[in-house]
């Protein structure tokens, strides 16, 4: 897979968005891979950050997803005159994502 973006979070995980293999997170006290695909809007993932709260946000080829916890949960704009939810990039900062 080719790696789109970096971002780490609080606990000090190292997360992957991919093009095309979805999110993966790397836990460097169990030295362990945990890839994040079926539960994502699609698995061509094209940036990623974490946010003050510990949420991780990634934009995908058909919307944007949070996980927050064990659940990811979807964001897209519903009935819009866009001709596409793909989504490039995102950014975090203390007040907003």
């Amino acid at each position: 897979n080719v790696v789109t973006g970096l971002t780490s979070d609080s606990a000090g995980n190292l997360w992957a968005s991919t093009y095309g293999g979805g999110v993966a997170s790397f836990n460097p006290i169990s030295n362990t891979w945990t890839t994040y695909s079926s539960t994502l809007p699609h698995t061509q993932t094209l940036d990623i950050t974490s946010d003050p709260s510990g949420r991780i946000w990634t934009t995908t080829a058909d919307g944007l997803a949070m996980q927050q916890g064990s659940t990811w949960r979807s964001f897209r704009v519903p009935e819009s005159a866009l001709d596409s939810h793909r989504l490039d990039d995102v950014v975090s900062d203390i007040d907003r994502t």
